[in-house]
């Protein structure tokens, strides 16, 4: 009996393994709510970065949304400055809109609108 226990422990390890790795195989479905969820983040990353940095050069802040956003349309808006990527698609946006009182106490209102 001392075999046939052993052999049936065997088949049940093998036949779980098999499960688990046809299991690991298919793929997952996306969140759909991850894109837009890392789209915010990113946003909030450039505007800390932005207020730390203190220069609200509307050209510096084209090019870092490029770099974030290389695939997806975007509109910055600094005080009543605007400015729109040419990718703009209608599906969804994700905004964020921050104002900055600079060393001279000037604010500035920056909006940053991302095209999902």
């Amino acid at each position: 009996m001392r075999k046939g226990f052993l052999l049936l422990l065997d088949t049940i390890l093998a036949i779980l393994l098999l499960v688990l790795l046809i299991l690991s195989m298919t793929p997952q479905q996306p969140q759909p709510r991850f894109n837009e969820l890392m789209t915010i983040q990113k946003i909030h990353d450039l505007e800390l970065l932005w207020s730390l940095d203190g220069k609200f050069e509307i050209e510096e802040m084209k090019h870092d949304t490029r770099l974030a956003f290389p695939f997806q349309g975007f509109e910055i808006s600094v005080n009543d400055e605007v400015f729109q990527s040419p990718l703009v698609s209608n599906s969804c946006a994700v905004s964020s809109e921050m104002e900055f009182v600079d060393e001279s106490l000037r604010v500035h209102d920056i909006r940053l609108l991302v095209y999902c």
